[in-house]
């Protein structure tokens, strides 16, 4: 792989065409006959409840509708929200959602949230979308947010509950989160809006966001580019294996510690971060040309036990979509949208490792302990086979899609979508000089180094290290698999009177894992005067196998290319009612799980899931005489998740499957949580907002060596708060995250192995429980003109 300074010329000639989008943008905007400089930032402050409950949504179905008519149940964060609350970035927005399970995991993820209780090692069975363009990763189907993503630009954020396969395809498994941004021909013709927010802040980060956004009477456009620079918070000692000693331990790391990333060696915590993002399009007649793209360079924090593998390295991953919109009203009747669009997603990054060189219940049989008694090999218990890698995984594909809307009548509306997608996935990882067999396009496998595992295996009692070649930044390929997804659905939205039905069902074709349909039958019916509505919903998904686990296995992770897709099927009643200056919505679910796809990489057992959300928000009159509304929400999330087999920690035949049949507590899942918020404009121009969020305690997941004494990761609650300052040009803010300095822990990620035995090394790779930050603050300044 290659580092941080040599990420090819390819790359740094696609963000110079970023940049040149975005002085387009500018220009167009300098040179627009007028601009509207505050006249959006004045109507933030003046939602109703009423208005919140008719605000137009388009993810539930792929048809602009209101919330209220949506069949789903749904939270919409608005723009007025992300200015309010001084969100920057999208994980912030998430903290505060019902029905999610959040872990900062600062690591090869920087984010996982399990919705609705449903716990994975990544957060791939949420469909993540910008402007109705899938941003899951192609290899691992992952939704990869971090701090990369401008949110200058946004809108609103569409968040949607349950299965929405009918619609989508493949991975709108536990539901949708949809960023939509502004767009240009909203504005009034020769008008622009342009903004400039730069951050400043704790553990040394600074960002910027900036976006434009106009519309010249023939041609609209809209811009956003983020950069994110940041130390991120120290961690080290407050978790046993998160700890310089480890990092540090020369018997555990050897010849490593001579190393350098990024001019620090390594041997002791550091957790940099280095992200950058870019959407823009422009529309013109009928046509819409369009770029999402973004680089996220992470190191991986407290994710991984320090005696297993130092932070200190980059973890990267990128994204680039480019797409063409056609949309048009074939007649009065029918209306017609197609989209062309090309992607490339790729991993890369280094990573250090020390696998302990032998299991210290047996004495091992390999060339370096020959003819040593066991007293000798007992001294061998903190030595390691060290290796430094380069890892790289390459992926693109070409997409056509096609939707049809066709009013029969004003009460009767059809739609039919077509899709076809050809992937260009890499199998293997590629990863010169890692363990034997590993893929490597640069090193020979003839070439089995000093040990005889793999060129890049040494030893930590070693004097000196080889670093191995990095990979071809292409695949070869001979390592590409090609796919090919096809898939279509019909779907009706019938009106009569005070009822609204969607009736829908998709059928999707893989030619690597074959077929799925999945209906959705929802029932809508209004009340009091549209003041209230009752909704029951019945739908079913597919999470189609992610390429990595059937194809990316490596020495330290299986796969398997005979996974069948998981299967979803969910029943969800709702109701919301508007009481004035409060609008109560309510759902409560039962899901039923087959086919789940477990670390091993099989398909094992089934998991039932059911539940209920309560998302309220709430608008006063303000005490204080002129000022705009007190609003604000409460949330209350209520999960019982149970899986149909558990593992058996105290099964030592390494022979005999420690997952078995039996029913047990998921893990990982706080059975209840609390988010709430409240908006309080004071004097003129100055605003506080403040939110908390309360999770209870949880046991933590099956597969967690803890789970062997059935430990629990205790409850606990953080404040967060905003203050700003708004005149007509310029807005000033201040915003504090975890107010209290609340000491508290995450549960650790995908098999979350590593145990909590500090005197000995680590019982697997992945931290059982992850420390998070204390208190800190960021100073922004958003410049308007």
């Amino acid at each position: 792989m290659k580092n941080a300074s040599s990420n090819t010329a390819r790359t740094k000639d696609i963000l110079a065409s970023y940049w040149l989008l975005f002085l387009c943008g500018l220009f167009m905007s300098v040179n627009t006959n007028g601009y509207s400089q505050m006249s959006s930032m004045d109507s933030l402050y003046t939602l109703s409840i009423m208005e919140l409950m008719e605000l137009e949504v388009i993810a539930p179905s792929g048809v602009p509708e209101t919330k209220m008519d949506a069949p789903a149940a749904m939270v919409i964060i608005t723009r007025q929200d992300i200015i309010q609350r001084g969100y920057t970035d999208l994980t912030e927005v998430l903290m505060d959602l019902p029905g999610f399970d959040n872990v900062i995991a600062n690591g090869t993820a920087y984010y996982i949230g399990y919705q609705r209780g449903y716990r994975t090692p990544f957060m791939q069975r949420t469909l993540f979308m910008i402007n109705g363009k899938v941003d899951n990763h192609l290899w691992t189907h992952d939704a990869d947010i971090t701090r990369q993503i401008p949110v200058s630009n946004i809108e609103r954020v569409e968040i949607v509950y349950g299965p929405t396969s009918a619609v989508y395809g493949p991975n709108a498994f536990l539901g949708v989160i949809n960023v939509i941004t502004r767009n240009g021909a909203d504005l009034e013709a020769n008008t622009n809006e342009t903004s400039i927010s730069l951050q400043y802040g704790s553990y040394n980060t600074i960002s910027y966001d900036i976006s434009t956004v106009g519309n010249t009477d023939k041609v609209a456009y809209s811009f956003s580019h983020k950069l994110f620079r940041s130390d991120d918070p120290n961690l080290e000692g407050k978790w046993g294996f998160v700890a310089n000693e480890l990092y540090g331990d020369t018997s555990i790391w050897g010849p490593l510690l001579r190393l350098e990333h990024r001019n620090r060696k390594l041997g002791e915590y550091y957790d940099g971060a280095d992200d950058v993002g870019f959407i823009g399009d422009v529309s013109f007649n009928n046509f819409k040309l369009g770029v999402i793209a973004w680089r996220m360079q992470e190191g991986y924090g407290p994710y991984y036990a320090a005696d297993r593998a130092q932070n200190n390295t980059f973890w990267n991953k990128s994204s680039m979509q480019l797409y063409t919109e056609h949309s048009t009203d074939i007649s009065k009747k029918v209306h017609s949208d197609l989209l062309v669009l090309y992607r490339e997603n790729r991993i890369w990054g280094k990573w250090a490792e020390a696998e302990p060189d032998f299991d210290e219940s047996v004495i091992p049989n390999d060339t370096l302990f020959s003819g040593m008694d066991t007293t000798v090999i007992e001294n061998f218990r903190n030595y390691s086979y060290v290796s430094y890698t380069d890892w790289n995984s390459d992926n693109n594909s070409w997409l056509f899609k096609e939707k049809v809307d066709y009013s029969i009548r004003k009460n009767i509306l059809i739609s039919i979508g077509f899709k076809w997608e050809r992937k260009e996935l890499t199998k293997l990882y590629d990863i010169p000089g890692y363990w034997f067999p590993a893929f490597s396009s640069s090193v020979s496998s003839e070439d089995v180094g000093p040990y005889g595992y793999g060129a890049g295996i040494y030893h930590s009692s070693d004097s000196l290290y080889t670093i191995q070649a990095a990979p071809s930044r292409r695949m070869p390929t001979h390592n590409i698999i090609l796919t090919n997804d096809v898939g279509g659905y019909a779907q009706t939205i019938m009106d009569f009177n005070q009822f609204r039905f969607h009736l829908g069902v998709r059928a999707d074709n893989n030619s690597s894992y074959g077929s799925s349909i999945n209906p959705r039958l929802s029932t809508t019916y209004k009340f009091n005067n549209h003041k209230g509505v009752i909704k029951l919903v019945y739908a079913e998904a597919f999470q189609e196998p992610a390429p990595i686990q059937l194809f990316g296995g490596w020495s330290g992770r299986q796969s398997n290319p005979n996974l069948n897709p998981e299967k979803a099927r969910n029943l969800e009643l709702i109701g919301m009612y508007n009481l004035g200056p409060v609008l109560f919505d309510a759902s409560v679910f039962y899901a039923k799980y087959d086919n789940v796809i477990k670390e091993e990489a099989e398909n094992a057992g089934e998991r039932t899931i059911y539940g209920v959300e309560v998302r309220t928000n709430y608008a006063f009159k303000n005490f204080i005489p002129k000022a705009s509304r007190i609003s604000g929400y409460v949330y209350y999330s209520y999960i019982k998740a149970m899986s149909g087999m558990f593992y058996d920690h105290n099964e030592t035949d390494p022979n005999i499957d420690k997952w078995k049949e039996g029913e047990a507590e998921l893990g990982d899942i706080a059975p209840h949580k609390i988010n709430m918020g409240i908006n309080l404009p004071l004097v003129k121009g100055v605003n506080l907002n403040v939110r908390g969020n309360y999770v209870s305690q949880r046991l933590v997941y099956l597969r967690n060596a803890l789970r062997a004494k059935e430990y629990k990761i205790d409850e606990y609650f953080t404040l967060d708060g905003t203050i700003s300052y708004n005149v007509s040009f310029l807005t000033l803010a201040i915003k504090v995250k975890n107010i209290l300095d609340k000491e508290h822990f995450h549960p650790g990620p995908e098999s979350a192995s590593a145990g909590d035995d500090f005197s000995n090394r680590s019982l697997g790779y992945q931290n059982s429980v992850l420390p998070q930050a204390g208190r800190s603050y960021l100073v922004s300044a958003t410049f308007r003109f």
